[in-house]
């Protein structure tokens, strides 16, 4: 449920969901960037808030800049957010 973008040959995973060891949801600020020829991922500065489901492929935009569109920060549709 996280994003992807390419940006110069890097692959970037951004926000997503996760579980504790409650089986809860947990969603994610990660930022991960993947260079080429790089054998890991690196985690790179977190997203100001969570961002689960936003559009993918993320938009690059001037500057080599993802813009992280959509999504839900801390529920899913169907919950109830205040």
């Amino acid at each position: 449920l996280g994003a992807m973008a390419e940006v110069d040959g890097s692959l970037f995973h951004v926000g997503g969901v996760a579980f504790d060891g409650a089986g809860r949801s947990v969603q994610l600020r990660q930022v991960l960037r993947l260079a080429p020829g790089a054998a890991a991922w690196e985690e790179l500065p977190p997203l100001p808030e969570a961002r689960v489901g936003a559009v993918s492929p993320c938009a690059v935009i001037a500057g080599s800049r993802l813009l992280v569109v959509g999504g839900y920060a801390a529920a899913f549709a169907g919950e109830r957010r205040e």
